[in-house]
């Protein structure tokens, strides 16, 4: 996880890849500090490249649905199904499988 998070590839995509990874570890370990910290970065580094559109895009989205993921109350049945529907409808999502494993959780 540490080496994951020092890597800087030159390649958008790559770099990309890898915060999706190292969110995604963050999330499931509990982490939620490290996550925010990394969903901040993410937006800054979303926000000053020059990365195809629809890239950009899922990068946001991911991000939003990440946050709307540590917002959400275990035990409230019908914000998960609201959040389950935003995932579902979501474009583009990558990631999509995966949030929806985290909202069923």
């Amino acid at each position: 996880m540490r080496l994951l998070a020092q890597m800087d590839f030159k390649d958008h995509l790559h770099n990309l890849i890898s915060k999706y990874i190292l969110l995604k570890i963050y999330y499931e370990e509990g982490e939620f500090d490290a996550l925010e910290s990394l969903l901040d970065s993410l937006a800054a580094y979303l926000r000053r490249r020059e990365i195809v559109e629809n890239q950009k895009i899922n990068g946001q989205n991911i991000i939003r649905l990440t946050r709307g993921l540590l917002r959400l109350n275990a035990y409230d049945k019908e914000k998960r199904q609201v959040l389950r529907k935003e995932i579902e409808k979501t474009r583009p999502l990558t990631e999509r499988k995966w949030f929806l494993e985290m909202v069923e959780k």
